[in-house]
């Protein structure tokens, strides 16, 4: 799954609790990318706890920088340093590993491509950024409209979050909150951390009431998802089940990823839920009563 969280110059720096969540539900690697007062960009990921990550930002990012976040989720490619986002768009895949570099133009990605995650070495993401984003002619237009339509027709329900020397880029839907852009909502707290409670992380907690200083949700609304899909034909479950749920999601532009149940991680998922981008397993859907 991933999350990107961007914010352009003028806007607050999004505050530890809230990056501490992304780091919670992505928890396979964090980085940073921002643009520097000459128009570089640096790429920060060797990061070996939250803590020295977010020692990292309050030092480094202010306000008045354009900046992307990211926390990963891995599904293709090696689960380390390397592999984490931002990358620089490039064609040199071991460039790319660098954990600490200076580049003109970067990029961080959520969703899966799968026609680009073959191997163990470079993520789906990397080589996309390699064969794509990285032709010459498509990296300097990548500011162009008509350019980045092109690209959002290739990823279909990914999404970029893309620094180059003079523009600040995302591709994709994202939520807009206090001027921050993410690109799900994995960004929320989540009362089943305070309630002891054991529910979906992926419900709509839009009305919720968050006492920050206590870092606790102090009264919410739950709203249970809806509009599941039909469960795949029972001879797909051990067989081609992941091409059944790629033909249903991507001819409603729905597909995002696959690998995990959202309330337990589990890999049994055989349900949609088109509130929140989210897959349950019947074991979660039979806890949470969603029928």
């Amino acid at each position: 799954m991933c999350i990107i969280v961007a914010k352009k110059s003028g806007v607050d720096v999004p505050s530890k609790i809230i990056l501490e969540e992304c780091d919670t539900y992505n928890p396979d690697g964090m980085g940073v990318g921002y643009r520097l007062p000459n128009g570089l960009i640096r790429i920060k990921k060797d990061f070996p706890t939250f803590e020295k990550f977010y020692e990292f930002v309050a030092k480094n990012i202010t306000k008045d920088m354009d900046a992307i976040f990211h926390f990963r989720i891995a599904t293709h490619g090696l689960v380390d340093y390397g592999n984490r986002h931002p990358f620089p768009i490039t064609r040199n895949l071991k460039r790319m590993r660098q954990t600490d570099i200076i580049v003109d133009h970067m990029v961080a990605h959520n969703g899966v491509l799968s026609q680009y995650g073959m191997g163990t070495i470079y993520s789906d993401s990397q080589k996309f950024t390699a064969k794509v984003l990285a032709e010459p002619k498509v990296k300097a237009e990548i500011g162009r409209p008509e350019v980045q339509a092109i690209i959002n027709n290739i990823i279909k329900t990914s999404k970029l979050a893309i620094l180059t020397p003079t523009d600040f880029i995302t591709i994709g839907n994202f939520t807009e909150d206090a001027g921050v852009l993410y690109s799900n909502v994995s960004y929320r707290p989540v009362p089943a951390r305070h309630y002891g409670t054991w529910l979906n992380p992926s419900y709509n907690y839009e009305n919720y009431n968050w006492n920050k200083g206590e870092n606790k949700i102090i009264e919410a609304e739950f709203v249970k998802p809806t509009n599941l899909l039909p469960p795949p034909p029972e001879n797909d479950l051990d067989g081609d089940f992941i091409s059944w749920m790629m033909r249903q999601e991507i001819k409603e532009n729905k597909y995002d990823y696959i690998d995990r149940c959202g309330c337990c991680d589990l890999h049994n998922v055989v349900h949609y839920i088109d509130s929140e981008g989210c897959f349950l397993c019947e074991d979660c859907m039979t806890m949470l009563s969603v029928n």
